[in-house]
């Protein structure tokens, strides 16, 4: 984690910007970035992106996540080449343990890694793993809203 303190990086602007980082943005990136944009509505500004190319999403993530009222299903997979890190981010999530593999200049603001766990690797065809992952993507969301001092309320949806 960098030593930056998102606070800092959120008093500049009035909207934050928030990227979420996965290995290939297919899965827990998708649900991050819907979840934030779901609950956060417009307070924030929200991205996500893949350290590898060519995915896309992952449709078990979509189905788990409509369970919940959001339609991840036409959210691109981006590869995190197509963003710039100097875009002034007040914090940079990854989500898969690929921290190591993101360039340092990613690592300049408030960064850290949840390093989750990959539904597709451990699914054992009942949705269940997906649907536990959900629910620690929230409650990393939750506390990154808290933490970001966004306020949230009905009319920013």
């Amino acid at each position: 984690m960098s030593s930056s303190s998102p606070t800092a990086a959120v008093q500049s602007s009035s909207r934050p910007r928030v990227m979420f980082i996965c290995k290939s943005n297919s899965c827990r990136s998708q649900m991050a970035h819907g979840y934030l944009e779901n609950i956060a509505g417009d307070s924030v500004i929200v991205e996500s992106a893949g350290c590898i190319e060519e995915s896309t999403v992952n449709m078990k993530a979509a189905t788990v996540m409509q369970e919940v009222d959001i339609d991840i299903s036409d959210y691109s997979s981006n590869a995190l080449t197509e963003y710039d890190p100097c875009d002034g981010y007040a914090a940079v999530i990854s989500l898969c343990g690929c921290g190591p593999e993101i360039s340092p200049d990613w690592k300049k603001t408030y960064f850290v890694d949840w390093n989750l766990d990959d539904p597709p690797a451990l699914d054992p065809g009942d949705l269940s793993v997906y649907r536990r992952v959900r629910g620690e993507v929230l409650d990393r969301v939750e506390g990154l809203i808290q933490m970001l001092e966004v306020n949230i309320d009905d009319t920013n949806k």
